[in-house]
């Protein structure tokens, strides 16, 4: 584990009395601070797609994963959890929370402005549930994520039919993965690099997983980055 990091302080974009964000490595969090993380990131995701909170704690000590409790004011507001890849210029935003109180007022485009600064010269990914199931019960809260990442900037990667691995015993919904990233288009093989890289990093999954190889073969050697 390396050492533990400083917290990081950002002020927001809102003004001269914007608060002050602080942002706290889960891996030198108090006690206190590690309870308030983990009730954000109970209460914002389905047990679908939450890992187990050893296997989030293990992750914090690592030198490729960014942890961090969101506060404001002193108080918990959200929580981030980034994995920088080692082998690719990539990053992948597994979760991104704010609490229920803390939103509807722009908190969440702070987080993410910090999120992007943490990924400079690196492609960062970002799995969402897909909004082209209109039958899904949480349909509107589908669009409205999507539409909160299209106003920062995001694309989606065309074609691609995203599966995000299974982590407990329900099975994943279905996903889409979004992209921040200056380039305009990416190759097959450079995506089925990504994609085994995080299936392996992220989700300890075998090295040239089959499903990688599903979500890649039939795809056109270039990909382009589109509109959401």
């Amino acid at each position: 584990m390396s050492a533990p990091a400083a917290p990081q302080e950002t002020s927001g974009s809102g003004g001269s009395d914007a608060s002050t964000l602080r942002f706290v490595p889960l891996r030198a969090a108090s006690s206190a601070q590690r309870a308030a993380f983990f009730a954000i990131y109970h209460e914002a995701l389905p047990a679908s797609e939450r890992k187990a909170d050893a296997d989030i704690l293990t992750q914090a000590g690592r030198a490729n994963g960014v942890l961090e409790l969101a506060e404001l004011d002193g108080v918990a507001v959200g929580f981030l959890i980034l994995y920088r890849a080692q082998a690719y210029p990539i990053a992948l935003l597994e979760y991104l929370g704010v609490a229920a109180a803390a939103r509807s007022g722009g908190l969440g485009a702070r987080l993410f402005a910090h999120i992007a600064a943490l990924c400079v010269d690196r492609t960062l990914l970002i799995e969402v549930e897909t909004d082209r199931e209109p039958e899904a019960p949480d349909i509107a809260q589908r669009i409205r994520r999507k539409r909160f990442y299209a106003r920062q900037g995001c694309r989606q990667i065309a074609h691609l039919a995203y599966v995000m691995p299974s982590i407990g015993a329900q099975a994943p919904p279905s996903m889409d993965l979004l992209a921040l990233t200056d380039r305009v288009t990416v190759e097959r093989t450079t995506l089925h690099g990504w994609l085994d890289d995080i299936y392996r990093h992220v989700y300890d999954q075998p090295q040239d997983d089959p499903a990688v190889t599903h979500m890649t073969e039939h795809l056109p050697d270039q990909l382009a980055f589109q509109p959401i």
